[in-house]
């Protein structure tokens, strides 16, 4: 049994489909290797201050950043990002452990198109990843989302683990 996941043509327009920002090499592995079964060409930051650098540099179509990161958090950067005019257009999901009401409220102040908790079901940052990314493409760009489909045993079999 397949479900359809929405997700376009990747890699049209911008050399990085998506930029994962995560202080969690674990995570960030994780994150790479949904994105891989979208074809989505990745970059990936460490911090946000180099996930800002990087942005204005590689200019992704979309943006997926932790909150509760060391250093410049998701929230300083999340502002930076829509403050900037080369970058500012760019949606940022974000996927992070910090699910405090008042922490994700405080997320979309700062510009986010979306919220993500930790744990997460990999079928659901597709999705989400996917209606973002359709929303940044011109209908000319878009492609029939039903082709795109994901087994759901497969979604079902990775997890995020939070430590």
């Amino acid at each position: 049994m397949t479900e359809a996941v929405p997700l376009l043509n990747p890699g049209q327009g911008s050399e990085t489909d998506v930029l994962l920002i995560d202080d969690s090499v674990a995570d960030l592995r994780l994150l790479m290797d949904m994105m891989s079964l979208r074809d989505l060409r990745v970059s990936v930051a460490l911090s946000g201050e180099r996930g800002f650098q990087q942005a204005i540099l590689l200019k992704p179509s979309l943006i997926l950043m932790d909150v509760r990161m060391p250093g410049m958090d998701g929230i300083a950067t999340c502002r930076l990002l829509k403050a900037h005019p080369v970058v500012r257009t760019i949606p940022v999901i974000f996927l992070t452990a910090a699910n405090d009401l008042t922490e994700r409220l405080e997320g979309f102040a700062a510009g986010a198109v979306d919220y993500i908790g930790k744990p997460f079901e990999v079928q659901e940052v597709l999705a989400r990843v996917g209606v973002h990314l359709q929303r940044t493409m011109t209908p000319f760009e878009s492609s029939d989302p039903s082709q795109l489909a994901v087994s759901s045993k497969a979604s079902m079999d990775m997890r995020l683990v939070v430590a």
